[in-house]
């Protein structure tokens, strides 16, 4: 059957239904419950404890960035009235964690029930060093390692559920060899972090699946929510119990801004909307913080303008997960279901606005980790708060055993099933010690790289990090829940050896040490340079040792001692600024001095040594050529004609300058993209000729004042370092 997607105009799902319908759950009578919202607010049943004869079914619905102030009581309430049903009738976590606060490692951990490592997935996309800091792992490499055909979703068909996945998977490249997971009866994955015209692979019209594009106007929680409710509704007839995976994109900030990261019907709504702040908002002191945010200054105007812009677009994008989830809901009432299932909300990881001066995921801060977690289902008291210390990898065990099903022996999470029936049975410090949360890949926030690499122990009421630079953090929640105070200077180096033997049997052991080479990236051709910093992470679970390198010039095939060329195999030692941690940054500096020139091309590989004795039996090998000159960018002309800015200009390398960065900046703060404004830092390339020339027009734009930036980049990846500006004032038509 060709279904066709409803046009937002038009979609009947969106109008005000009847204010009252009736509804039983095992003999109890539910009259007058009043729809509110844009679809009806279903009250989830609650069925006696225990494992029914009859299997439940089991909805989880896993959202992207929805930190936990998003979704905190009062907002339910009053913005998501659909998602607040679930969490009002049922049992709230609130010491509920991600293991590695990273969408693409985070869902891999989701899925599977382990850690980031001990999947070897550590970052959204292999291969682009700047980023992941050479570390590997995406979709692909999930798929290739067989997990994508052996998660939850081949359990619980194992298990004889019906089994349908919505939404988006694991961050990486989904190529046109794209197929079917085993384990999924139902498949529709979305690709791209785009909000209309989304791609996807769905088996909706051909058995073994096929590519297709959301039409243009459609938006993609919007569609995502309409295939829910059609699939629930076509298992009407089905005795098997369901098993949804939904999986939405809202509120991710769109990539792509083509049409925005709002559904039309809602971009008016809520325009005095205002961000919280607490105590940690633009952190005035942060000198006690590790480098990596110390180093961020307090944010501007500007910068706070665009944050509680994207504020409002993130509470936009989840009113249209929260009409979804109505959908969901609703078809799961009217097939006769819901009094027999499990409606499970999380997030895939936090997102901090503006706290401790930045806008960011993937750190080691709290809110990037403790994300929203409501349960609700037969069974479950309502209305009940634990603050037992739970995390994503806990959910795969809690869905078999739910399920009736055999847990799974690599699992590193556990059932919390008990708690969900009895919360008070456990005292909450009785339930865990602690676990592992990790994280490797960077960050960038308003020109500043945070090398986010880290792993941490995270406890009941206290955290502990150790960072790949040697620095620590140790926060006491219990004095101080904002994270404004870091006190591992005040930790004895008892208390520090004890946490790393506790993070340490969190850990898997690794068959060998691993090491990354962050510079020179792969496939980048000529560095900046001489002298040339080399540098990269280890990491074992026993403890980095030491990293040894060797250089070797090509074509003379000579290596390099430390201070001259030599015929016979060298190995020289790396920096380790953090030797005998789990993870250690290196660093060398190389300096062949005046025997470089432009022809000349090295090869370093690197390896790691760990205080097992292992080393690294997978070798970081990468082939440069330097070039120790920036290009230098100049604006010949910057001037308006109608709406529009006219921009020429030049730039001088000793290299090939191979395209110019341009920046725009609006008065509001927002940045220009080939596709419209957007909160988050954008800019658009342009090329420049074999002379260094180069000149842009851009669209139409309202009248107004603008910003422009220029910066020359060469075919090494060298930038202009003090790119000029001028500003420009449109007239209105």
């Amino acid at each position: 059957m060709n279904e066709k997607f409803v046009s937002s105009k038009t979609d009947p799902g969106m109008r005000i239904p009847p204010p009252f319908f009736q509804k039983t759950f095992r003999g109890v009578s539910l009259s007058g419950l009043l729809w509110a919202g844009f679809c009806g607010l279903i009250t989830p049943g609650h069925a006696s404890e225990g494992r029914n004869s009859q299997q439940p079914n089991v909805v989880l619905i896993n959202l992207d960035d929805a930190d936990r102030d998003m979704l905190e009581k009062n907002r339910l309430a009053r913005h998501f009235p659909n998602i607040h049903s679930i969490a009002s009738n049922g049992l709230t976590f609130t010491n509920f964690h991600v293991t590695c606060p990273l969408c693409g490692p985070s869902r891999a951990s989701l899925v599977r029930g382990q850690y980031a490592h001990a999947l070897d997935h550590r970052t959204n996309n292999s291969g682009k060093a700047a980023y992941t800091r050479g570390f590997k792992g995406d979709y692909l490499s999930f798929r290739q390692q067989g997990f994508a055909d052996d998660d939850f979703g081949r359990w619980m068909q194992d298990a004889g559920y019906h089994t349908v996945f919505i939404g988006k998977y694991i961050n990486g490249p989904l190529t046109e060899n794209a197929r079917l997971h085993k384990g999924w009866d139902d498949f529709y994955h979305s690709r791209h972090g785009i909000y209309y015209g989304t791609p996807r692979f769905t088996n909706r019209f051909e058995i073994n699946g096929s590519h297709e594009n959301l039409p243009g106007g459609v938006y993609r929680t919007h569609a995502e929510g309409l295939d829910a409710a059609r699939l629930i509704r076509r298992q009407a007839k089905n005795n098997q119990p369901l098993f949804l995976y939904f999986s939405p994109y809202g509120p991710h900030s769109a990539t792509d801004v083509s049409g925005g990261m709002v559904d039309e019907k809602f971009r008016q709504y809520w325009p005095n909307i205002k961000l919280p702040k607490g105590e940690s908002y633009n952190e005035f002191h942060n000198s006690d913080k590790p480098p990596a945010y110390s180093q961020i200054p307090l944010m501007d105007s500007g910068t706070r303008t665009r944050i509680q812009l994207l504020y409002r677009q993130r509470m936009l994008a989840t009113k249209s997960v929260d009409v979804a989830v109505g959908r969901i809901l609703r078809a799961l009432e009217e097939t006769g279901r819901l009094q027999n299932t499990y409606l499970i909300v999380t997030s895939d990881n936090g997102f901090l606005l503006g706290h401790h001066r930045m806008m960011a995921k993937g750190i080691s801060l709290t809110q990037a980790t403790n994300v929203p977690m409501f349960v609700s289902g037969p069974g479950i008291p309502q209305n009940r708060v634990a603050g037992h210390l739970t995390a994503h990898i806990d959910i795969a065990p809690t869905l078999l055993d739910l399920a009736g099903a055999s847990s799974k022996p690599f699992f590193d999470g556990k059932s919390f099933r008990e708690l969900l029936f009895h919360p008070g049975s456990i005292k909450p410090r009785n339930w865990r010690d602690s676990f592992l949360v990790e994280n490797w890949q960077t960050k960038f926030f308003e020109g500043h790289r945070i090398r986010a690499t880290f792993v941490q122990l995270r406890m009941f009421d206290s955290v502990y990090t150790q960072w790949s630079d040697g620095s620590l953090e140790y926060y006491d929640h219990r004095a101080d829940p904002g994270e404004m105070a870091n006190l591992a200077d005040t930790l004895t180096e008892t208390r520090k050896s004890e946490f790393h033997e506790r993070i340490s049997n969190h850990r898997r052991e690794m068959e060998a040490p691993i090491t990354t080479l962050e510079t020179p990236e792969e496939n980048l051709g000529p560095i900046s340079g001489p002298p040339f910093h080399l540098k990269g992470v280890a990491e074992d679970t026993s403890g980095v040792n030491q990293v040894k390198l060797v250089i070797r010039k090509t074509g003379t095939g000579r290596y390099w001692n430390g201070s001259d060329w030599q015929p016979a195999r060298t190995t020289i030692g790396a920096y380790l600024e953090n030797p005998g941690g789990i993870l250690s940054d290196w660093s060398y500096r190389f300096d062949p001095g005046g025997a470089a020139n432009l022809s000349d091309s090295y090869i370093v590989t690197a390896r790691a040594f760990a205080q097992n004795g292992k080393s690294s039996r997978v070798l970081a090998i990468r082939r440069f050529r330097y070039d120790s000159f920036p290009p230098t960018t100049r604006i010949v002309s910057l001037s308006s004609v109608g709406r529009r800015l006219e921009v020429r200009g030049q730039a001088w390398d000793n290299q090939k300058v191979e395209r110019i960065a341009i920046e725009i900046r609006n008065a509001q703060g927002l940045y220009f993209s080939r596709n419209g404004w957007q909160v988050e830092r954008s800019q658009v390339y342009i090329p420049a000729n074999p002379e260094g020339k180069w000149e842009w027009r851009s669209p139409k734009f309202p009248g107004g004042t603008y910003r422009l930036t220029a910066a020359g980049q060469d075919s090494s990846k060298n930038r202009d370092p003090s790119p000029p500006s001028g500003t420009v004032v449109l007239g209105n038509d």
